[in-house]
Parts: structure tokens; C-alpha cells; sequence
């Protein structure tokens, strides 16, 4: 798999955006009427605006740039110049401002005058990340900018205000209210500007973006307050191990911010995406459910073992007829909750049997098999092995309600190179329009009915600058469900770095584990000593395999070699609580006060027949 650059330096990112549209910033591009009314119409209201004439008998006002200017700005300001000249045939006098004079009619560009014009001052207040401004503030039209980017598109817009409004002498005049706002990414414009410090910015999929902060902690504090201060509201806030998450939303601009300190490497993100575009998790407080009498809750690992036709293993066929199977990998399982729904996990391969042993066990576990609701449907990461189900899934089964969809998918420049997250987006609001999506972030509590699920693991928290294998986009998350708690590891690799870096034994810590990445690769053994599962759950067709691509053809034993040394916890726990998916349906089920039953089943179609 190729290497995908993880980081994107703020200019790149706003560039790249840029090839697609250049949209105005707050909804005003620039005022409606800028020159001095005309007409004999009477019955309007009278015009209570101040004018100012910017370029009067071929000569502009002048064009001043601070002490304090930095050399960009200089030749910005010196842009701005020519560009006005070039367009109107004005004279200009572009110069150093050498002493603040309020009544004095001026352009005034860049940050650098803000020590002297209080009218700079106030319009870098007003900007956004990635904004460009050109504001008339008392006497002074301020042209100011988050970036170079920025003032470069906000000055091309201006101008061309500029030629649509001058009059037949090339004159242009303004009002107090004029105004002329450009940016490249709306939501990042929204955010409050903190001058003195532009962190990096980096695309994270599905309408999410990120500011880097890195190890500025200082700078990063600064920062939180000044979200609160321009209207923030703490939503949430989960302390874990030392590492800080915190959850912000605006309702006036419809943002909701994600905050993550780490508390290993100092490292300092903040997350922000449209709040139509994302559900927030479920408070405690809000968590409404009414429990079915004597129900007890499960989870139930679905069995992997699919024909295709291809490779012959079973010899005489085994229950479901089957002779032959081609799939090693993949994971599904079915969580039943207090009320009779169910959380799903995954799914598996791309073929209809997946979708039928799926929705098979569904409708056995459910109540009342004809009102199936999936409260919520976990995805780990966007390999076809756990979300190829889909398709066969929700095109078939449209009886099934399913509340919301929970996943965290990198964008395609970070290593998604199927380009799930689009396809899948667009499955779910095609089949199910009122279903909520949630982009999963590290510090998130999800309170579904008798489940508490905290994420953990996210690729928020991967912190190398290189992203090479999307196995490590998986999303970790631990449930506590009656007393008794589930680490779901998904794919996730990389020997296990981050969470061991992240966490504490005691946080990791768990009754039930799910052996990550189908205990093929990427492991380490020392998460599952931190973890120190009592029951395993193994999501792969058989401990020997042979696949192309990972025993290049020949056989390979996940109990022997590197494999096994990988797996040693889990191999060493008693057999009869390891749990290796196979055909089989293997089911942990919780009573209310989480006491654990087990029970293995060969086929789906066995359970079914013996359960009724």
C-alpha cells in the first residue's frame, strides 16, 4: 500500500479548495447599494448611510501600510496599489503610515498597523481562519487577511466591487456599511481568529477539519478560551488518563469543536465540523429506554466462513452445505440491549450470505422479530471485509429501523483509498434519510440504552506523519454493558503504540476483547497483557490459513512463529473461553447483574432451529 502524506500545511489545504469554489464568508459578499442613491421615488425610506469617495477625478485615496508591516505585506499593499490603478486609472500614493490621524480618509493593509489603527485592530477581530476582510470602520477601509491567500482573493473581490459600481467617470464611491468578505472554507472562517499564532490545517473527511496546534500548548489554551469567549458552550468533557477531550458547539454558526490533548507527546488538536453534519453523542440524562422484563443482553459473534468456490476445505460438507470457502477475515456482531435493540458491529464481506446471517440473528434476538431496531451501527474502518455488507444489507432488509450510524473514515489523501466514507454517506441518506451519522472522536461517551461506550482510538489521535497502512484508521471503543465491559479493537495495528502511550492498564483494562486485525498482524501481545481479557473474541475463519497476500500463498498458523508470540495472552487463555469465529454463532450474554453465560452454535442455521 502506498504511503499517504498525513499533514497539510494550511496554505495547500486552502489552495486545493480553492480549484473547487471561492465562496463568500458570513453571508456578505459586499453590500447591495454602495453608491449615493438616485431616482425620483419618494416613498422609500431615506438613506441614512455616510458616503466616502474612494477614487474622485482620477485620483484614490491614499494607501497606507503600518510600522509593523512584515515584507509580504508591503508587497500586498503595493497590490493593492496596482491593482486599483490597473483597474480604474487612478492615481495612487502608497506609503509607510507615519502618524494616526482619525478624520483622515485612508486604505489601511495588513496587520502590521494594528499597533496604531484601532480600526485594523477591530477587523482582525472580526476575521475568521482563512478569511479575507476589506471593511470601511469609521474613515478607514481596512484590508486585512488570515493568510496571504485570503487578502489576495478578499482585495481581487474588492476591486471588482470597485468596476461594477463606478460611475461613468470612473469615480467610486462607498458607504459606512460597505463590506467585502471572501474566504475558501466557510465553516474554517467561522472559527475565531487568534492573531499571533496560524496553526496547520488538515482535511479529516466527511466536512471535518483540524486545526494542529502541535506541542503549543500555551497557544492551544489561549485558543479554547477564546472559543468560549466568542460563543462556545462546553458540551462535554472527559478527562482519561491525563489526556483532555473536550466537546464545544456554537448553535449561531452551527459548529461543533472537538478538543484533544495528548497527554504522552504534549500534542494539541481541535476538531471542527458542521453540527447538521455530525450527531452529538447521547448524554446519560438523555438516554431514554424502557427495559424488556427477564431480556438479557449479548453479543454475538457471526461466523466468517463463506463459500465462494474457490478453495476446497470442508470434506463431507458441513451443515449449511457448504464445501468450499474463500474468506479468512471479517467481523460481525449483534449486541442486544436492555430494550431488545441492538448495537452492530461491522457486518463483513460483500455477498449476500453476510447480510442474511446478519439479519437471521436479528430477527432471532429481537423481541418482537417484526420491529427490529439497530440503535446504533459501529463501523471500524472502511475495508471491504467489514463494511462490504451494505450494500446486500440495507438494499434487502428495509424493515430494519436503524437509529444512527457511528464511524470515523480518514479522507482519501490520508489513506482512504476505497473513498468509503462518501459511498457509505450516501447509502445511508438514500435508504435511511432519518438516521443520525456520527463521526466518532477519541473521549466520546455514547450512552445507548444500557451500554456506556467510550472511544478511545481514533485517527484523531494517530500522530504520525505518515499513515501507511488504514488498518490504523479503526476506531477503538470499550462498552461497559451490565457491569461487565467489551474492548473492541477493530483492524487497528501498529503494534499497539498510541493506546499504550494514551492509556493506563487500569483504563484499558476489560472483561471481554476482541482480538485486533483477526490476529493476523500489526499486534502487540503487551495490549492484551494491559487489557487482560478474561474471554476472547476472535474474528477469523480458522487459525491456519492460507491467503494470498499475507502467507503469499503459503499456509500460514496464527498460533506459531511471529503470529503466535503476537497472540501469546489469548492463546494462553483456557480454550473454552476463546472464541474463534469460524461458521459458528458464539454468544456472551449478561444478566442484569453481569453474571456471563456462553453458548456456541456451528451454523446460523443451527441456532435458529434449536432456539425455536
Amino acid at each position: 500500500m502506498k504511503k499517504s502524506i498525513f499533514k497539510r500545511v494550511f496554505v495547500a489545504m486552502l489552495a486545493a479548495i480553492m480549484l473547487l469554489s471561492i465562496v463568500s464568508c458570513n453571508n456578505n459578499a459586499a453590500e447591495e447599494n454602495l453608491n449615493t442613491p438616485s431616482g425620483d421615488d419618494t416613498t422609500t425610506t431615506a438613506d441614512t448611510s455616510v458616503y466616502f469617495d474612494i477614487i474622485k477625478d482620477g485620483k484614490c485615496i491614499p494607501i497606507r501600510y503600518g510600522a509593523g508591516a512584515t515584507g509580504a505585506e508591503i508587497q500586498i499593499a503595493k497590490g493593492v496599489a496596482d491593482k486599483i490603478g490597473r483597474a480604474t486609472g487612478a492615481a495612487v500614493e502608497l506609503d509607510i503610515s507615519v502618524s494616526y490621524d482619525a478624520n483622515k480618509l485612508e486604505i489601511i493593509v495588513g496587520h502590521g498597523a494594528a499597533a496604531d489603527y484601532p480600526e485594523v485592530e477591530q477587523a482582525i477581530s472580526e476575521l475568521g481562519y482563512g478569511e479575507g476582510l476589506a471593511k470601511m470602520i469609521g474613515n478607514k477601509l481596512v484590508i486585512v487577511g488570515a493568510d496571504t491567500e485570503s487578502i489576495e482573493l478578499v482585495i481581487d473581490e474588492m476591486v471588482k466591487v470597485f468596476m461594477n459600481t463606478k460611475d461613468e467617470n470612473n469615480n467610486v464611491r462607498v458607504s459606512d456599511k460597505f463590506i467585502v468578505s471572501q474566504c475558501v472554507n466557510e465553516m474554517i472562517a467561522k472559527m475565531p481568529f487568534y492573531d499571533g499564532y496560524t496553526p496547520t490545517v488538515v482535511d479529516r473527511n466527511d466536512g471535518c477539519y483540524s486545526f494542529e496546534f502541535k506541542t503549543n500548548k500555551n497557544a492551544f489554551e489561549k485558543y479554547l478560551k477564546l472559543l468560549t469567549d466568542s460563543g462556545f458552550e462546553l458540551y462535554a468533557s472527559n478527562t482519561i488518563d491525563e489526556n483532555v477531550y473536550n466537546t464545544y458547539v456554537n448553535e449561531e454558526t452551527g459548529i461543533v469543536a472537538t478538543s484533544i490533548y495528548a497527554e504522552f507527546n504534549g500534542q494539541c488538536r481541535l476538531l471542527m465540523e458542521w453540527l447538521d453534519n455530525t450527531e452529538l453523542p447521547t448524554k446519560a440524562e438523555d438516554n431514554k429506554y424502557t427495559p424488556v422484563e427477564g431480556l438479557e443482553s449479548s453479543i454475538t459473534q457471526i461466523g466468517l466462513w463463506y463459500a465462494n468456490g474457490n478453495t476446497p476445505l470442508i470434506s463431507p460438507p458441513n451443515a449449511e452445505g457448504r464445501e468450499y470457502y474463500n474468506y479468512f477475515n471479517g467481523m460481525s456482531y449483534a449486541i442486544r440491549l436492555a430494550d431488545g435493540s441492538f448495537i452492530v458491529v461491522d457486518g463483513g464481506h460483500d455477498n449476500p450470505v453476510s447480510a442474511q446471517n446478519l439479519y437471521n440473528i436479528l430477527k432471532e434476538q429481537a423481541p418482537d422479530p417484526d420491529n427490529i431496531v439497530i440503535a446504533a451501527w459501529f463501523i471500524s474502518h472502511d475495508h471491504s471485509d467489514h463494511t462490504g455488507i451494505f450494500g446486500n444489507f440495507i438494499g434487502k432488509y428495509k424493515d430494519v429501523e436503524i437509529e444512527r450510524f457511528i464511524y470515523n473514515f480518514p479522507g482519501e489523501e490520508l489513506g482512504n483509498e476505497e473513498g468509503m466514507g462518501k459511498k457509505l454517506r450516501s447509502l445511508i441518506k438514500g435508504f435511511y434519510p432519518n438516521a443520525k451519522i456520527i463521526k466518532a472522536h477519541p473521549g466520546q461517551e455514547f450512552n445507548i440504552r444500557n451500554a456506556k461506550i467510550t472511544m478511545l482510538y481514533t485517527m484523531d489521535v494517530y500522530f504520525k506523519d505518515t499513515l501507511s497502512d488504514t488498518n490504523n484508521a479503526s476506531i477503538v471503543w470499550k462498552m461497559e454493558l451490565n457491569g461487565k465491559t467489551f474492548m473492541c479493537l477493530g483492524d487497528y495495528s501498529e503494534g499497539g503504540d498510541t493506546l499504550l502511550n494514551l492509556y493506563s492498564a487500569e483504563t484499558l483494562k476489560s472483561d471481554i476483547v476482541q482480538v485486533a486485525h483477526h490476529g493476523i498482524s500489526g499486534m502487540s501481545n503487551e495490549v492484551y497483557v494491559k487489557i487482560a481479557p478474561e474471554y476472547a473474541l476472535w474474528p477469523v475463519a480458522n487459525f491456519q490459513l492460507d491467503w494470498n497476500g499475507i502467507g503469499g500463498n503459503k499456509p500460514i498458523d496464527l498460533t506459531a512463529g511471529s503470529h503466535g508470540a503476537m497472540n501469546k495472552y489469548i492463546l494462553d487463555m483456557p480454550d473454552e473461553k476463546v472464541f474463534v469465529a469460524r461458521d459458528n454463532v458464539s454468544i456472551i450474554a449478561f444478566d442484569k447483574d453481569g453474571n456471563i453465560k456462553t453458548s456456541v452454535y456451528e451454523t446460523v442455521s443451527e441456532y435458529i432451529g434449536l432456539t425455536n
